[in-house]
């Protein structure tokens, strides 16, 4: 199962998630309603108290989100929803780096054709 993660602020500066979950061929989106940015140092202050809600509540805990001037900056996660999360992240990182790569080619782009004849396969049968 791959989660993904949207968010925006609200109308009144409210930090707004909402969740995307994906297994198989299902996709449920959840907002977890309105969450408030907690300050960065209260964050600091609060470790502790976080990472034990964490341990507690596994991958359903809440992300908390936080910032200077209540301004979404950074979010802390369990290890748990990390794991579950990590291959969407992956693949993420893999289709931007793809990306910058094929702005940089420019023309000097090889076909599939191509590359699978240096390497003495048939395209068509290569897999």
């Amino acid at each position: 199962m791959a989660i993904l993660h949207r968010s925006g602020l609200g109308q009144n500066n409210e930090f707004v998630p909402e969740y995307v979950r994906v297994s198989g061929s299902v996709v449920v989106m959840a907002t977890t309603g309105h969450r408030e940015i907690m300050p960065t140092t209260e964050a600091r202050a609060r470790l502790s108290q976080i990472l034990a809600e964490f341990e507690r509540d596994g991958v359903n805990a809440e992300p908390v989100a936080f910032g200077s001037h209540r301004r979404p900056q950074g979010v802390i996660i369990g290890w748990d929803l990390w794991l579950e999360i990590l291959p969407a992240i992956e693949d993420h990182l893999d289709a931007t780096e793809a990306g910058h790569r094929l702005d940089r080619a420019g023309d000097e782009r090889v076909t599939f054709e191509d590359a699978a004849d240096v390497l003495g396969r048939d395209p068509h049968t290569y897999r």
